[in-house]
């Protein structure tokens, strides 16, 4: 960040409770007018201890706050980082990384109007001391005491953990966000904490931190709110291979873009003359399912509109090439749609909304929650339900076949059901009336429920897309309503006997 001290501009690292409220190198100090304070000390990861000199500097500008009378620790020869603590003695913080932003709160209205809704993040309690911000997560490996640090480049666990697991490496899902990637460091005593979750993590996450009451809001980079009503049907158009294609309006132009929830990206857009005078983010690298790696530019995207429906913040992808995978499935025509749909809306977009597809009447609901289902006319009781987990940011189902019971990413932007060959071992692949190999199973039970014969695709698919056996396609999702609750990580699937709406 940005900060002014005594008509001098500094460019900082935004600390989240660090032991001294300002650090800067002696280079940078010594034009300023200070104050002796004594000598206190830092104690590094490692559990060294070394003495700093401390000063106090009257009073600085950080953005449009004025903070007075801040110790400063200055080291006794130049570091690689400089840094200033948020004053969570004088405001809450909302410290919005994915977008690139950070924000003094005083009332919890001004998260409304920012786009920010606390429901969609999950809480959790925590202590500000002087190693910083400490709270202890649920994590897949139990609850670990775990400090959160903006100035910290890694996600790390105690080496502890690594030979509990005996393993080099460690994942590990965090409160149900998502899995992350730590690394192994001996952390001491002195920490207060096992782990610590780093820049990797704040990047995709918006964290809201309530200094009053000690509340920590986390949520996934699309945790923003929704202008509109509480109900809203978009029509569903879809394309030559059944693919779902919604309008949305952008910078006052109209685009056809696809419904994807198994792209990981919020909204992705194929044209470069858009992106004009909008705020660029980060590079980006997309994966596709064969694990081509295509670069991309990520940029902030104040504002799109799907329906009667706002979206605010959204993190836009400028893609160079069409995204996805062809699957050389031959097919017959699905859909009426053919013209050239380029945007693509992916799975971020259950952040900020259920979704409910209708797909046999050409219809996607944006729902606010699933109260308003009964106003549809909708049961949860004619559904069968289905846990989830996001698995590299996607949705990870079971689904028992003849082949026993297989892990397939859910997936709106796959025209068919494909599994990877090596799971049919020696079964005898048929084919279907297109020519395609295929294996037919008799059995396809979703959330307990049978749904009969289901043709399944081989295609060999990437293993950097990490532990999944498959893509449950189109093919499935077109014929049966399926509600999205993302909040509670469930799909509910109208039951085979139910009639649609």
């Amino acid at each position: 960040m940005d900060v002014n001290i005594q008509e001098r501009q500094y460019r900082l690292v935004l600390s989240l409770g660090s032991k001294y409220p300002l650090k800067l190198n002696p280079s940078s100090a010594s034009p300023l007018n200070k104050k002796e304070k004594g000598m206190g000390f830092y104690t590094d990861l490692d559990g060294n201890k070394s003495e700093v000199p401390l000063y106090q500097i009257p009073s600085l500008n950080l953005g449009e706050l004025l903070i007075k009378n801040t110790t400063t620790a200055i080291p006794f020869s130049n570091e690689k980082i400089e840094c200033i603590d948020w004053p969570f003695d004088q405001y809450n913080l909302l410290f919005d990384l994915p977008h690139r932003r950070a924000y003094p709160i005083k009332k919890e209205y001004q998260l409304h109007q920012l786009g920010i809704d606390l429901k969609k993040m999950k809480r959790v309690d925590y202590t500000l001391g002087p190693g910083g911000i400490r709270f202890c997560p649920t994590l897949s490996v139990g609850q670990v005491p775990i400090a959160l640090a903006s100035d910290v480049q890694l996600n790390i666990l105690d080496k502890s953990f690594y030979e509990q697991q005996n393993t080099s490496s460690l994942s590990a899902e965090v409160m149900g966000l998502g899995w992350e990637n730590f690394y192994s460091w001996p952390i001491t005593s002195e920490m207060g904490a096992k782990g610590i979750l780093g820049a990797p993590f704040l990047k995709e996450h918006i964290v809201y931190v309530d200094a009053k009451k000690k509340h920590l809001y986390i949520g996934l980079n699309g945790c923003n709110t929704l202008s509109g009503p509480p109900l809203e049907k978009i029509p569903l158009e879809f394309n030559m291979g059944g693919i779902p294609v919604v309008h949305v309006k952008a910078k006052g132009k109209q685009y056809a873009s696809i419904v994807d929830i198994g792209s990981a990206w919020e909204f992705s857009l194929r044209d470069l003359a858009f992106f004009e005078n909008l705020t660029l983010l980060s590079e980006a690298i997309s994966i596709d399912g064969l694990g081509k790696r295509s670069p991309a530019l990520c940029y902030l995207l104040p504002s799109l509109s799907i329906g009667k429906m706002e979206l605010k913040n959204l993190s836009l992808y400028k893609e160079f090439q069409p995204a996805g995978v062809k699957l050389d499935i031959k097919a017959e025509i699905r859909g009426s749609f053919k013209g050239t749909a380029l945007g693509n809306i992916g799975l971020p977009l259950l952040y900020r909304t259920d979704l409910y597809f209708d797909c046999p009447n050409s219809a996607l609901w944006m729902v606010k929650d699933r109260s308003y289902l009964t106003k549809m006319g909708i049961h949860l009781e004619e559904f069968t339900q289905l846990s989830f987990d996001l698995h590299e940011g996607l949705i990870r189902v079971k689904v028992t076949t003849d082949q026993g019971d297989l892990k397939l990413l859910f997936d709106t932007g796959a025209s068919g059901t494909v599994i990877k060959p090596e799971i049919f071992g020696k079964s005898h692949l048929a084919r279907d009336q297109l020519g395609n190999p295929c294996f037919a199973t008799n059995a396809f039970v979703v959330g307990g429920v049978d749904y009969g014969r289901h043709i399944l695709y081989p295609f060999s698919l990437s293993p950097q897309l990490g532990e999944y056996d498959g893509i449950l396609g189109m093919d499935f999702l077109r014929e049966h309503p399926f509600y999205i609750d993302f909040y509670n990580k469930t799909v509910y699937v109208k039951k085979p006997s139910s009639k649609c709406l």
